[in-house]
């Protein structure tokens, strides 16, 4: 008889290569899976290890940095490109180029590209469009973010010189907020409500449930917690049998590290996840 962990580690490894399969631009994937018989008394390896390289564009404000950083990025696309744009706050009277990705924006100066600007929407805190006054245009309508970083906030100010070109300042405002509602494509999530009355997972746009697992134990403290494992073509998806509201949401994206061990509690499976989102590394085991 197989291992269950096997068996769900199995499942686990093939879903996550699945997802991944059209991202090792990104991410570099490598795979080793065996299984054995219990009752061979052999050590099962299993291992999914992803080196870690760290997607800033969406999570930092950087300044005059080099022009090739803000070219696209593996899985960055860009949704609008405005021409004719002043940094109104910061270099007033520059013309400029605005462009909005699905990450950031980026303006550099026409003239001298090396003044520029990259805006991950992870730190902006508020986006509208006002009324300002421009050394170009004098009183017009411009773009107005808020954003924070590193215990600093700061405040942009975009003026388009051609003023027909201020209703593209509203997909600023449509990306941020498809950006802040779709987190859990993306981070970690614990205690949300990720299941509904019937125990059944809240199914995402475009995701599809491809396993259930019933009965797996979520360890930690030298305790466990009985519970449901959900697997996705998106994320890994725990919660607890007692209380659906103990759980975890964890998409393939986060995943740094995955293993079967040794404990005291049998073989577990290990969910090593990344530092990025959360500052710090969580890892999760489970039994099955």
């Amino acid at each position: 008889m197989r291992l269950a962990s096997a068996t769900l580690c199995d499942s686990l490894l093939r879903h996550y290569a699945t997802r991944c399969h059209g991202e090792l631009s990104i991410f570099t994937l490598t795979l080793a899976f065996t299984t054995f018989h219990k009752d061979a008394n052999v050590i099962m390896n299993s291992k999914l290890k992803m080196p870690l390289i760290t997607i800033w564009q969406d999570r930092d404000i950087r300044f005059d940095i080099n022009p090739r950083f803000l070219r696209l990025i593996a899985g960055e696309r860009l949704v609008e490109r405005i021409d004719g744009v002043e940094d109104t706050k910061g270099n007033c009277g520059d013309k400029g180029i605005l462009r909005i990705t699905n990450l950031r924006l980026t303006w550099h100066a026409t003239a001298i590209p090396r003044i520029n600007l990259s805006l991950g929407y992870n730190t902006i805190s508020g986006v509208t469009t006002r009324i300002t006054k421009s050394r170009l245009r004098g009183q017009t309508e411009s773009l107005y973010i808020l954003a924070h970083h590193a215990n600093a906030r700061f405040e942009f100010i975009f003026t388009c010189i051609n003023p027909s070109q201020t209703k593209q300042f509203t997909t600023v405002i449509s990306i941020h907020r498809a950006y802040e509602t779709s987190k859990l494509y993306r981070e970690l999530k614990m205690r949300g409500a990720l299941v509904n009355d019937e125990e059944k997972l809240r199914i995402l746009p475009d995701e599809q449930q491809c396993d259930r697992f019933d009965g797996v134990w979520n360890l930690g403290n030298d305790q466990g917690t009985l519970g449901t494992m959900i697997l996705t073509n998106i994320r890994i998806v725990w919660f607890a049998a007692t209380n659906t509201m103990y759980n975890v949401s964890i998409p393939y994206l986060q995943v740094q590290d995955c293993r079967i061990r040794h404990s005291r509690f049998g073989l577990v499976l290990v969910i090593e996840t990344s530092a990025v989102v959360s500052l710090k590394e969580e890892v999760i085991c489970f039994v099955y």
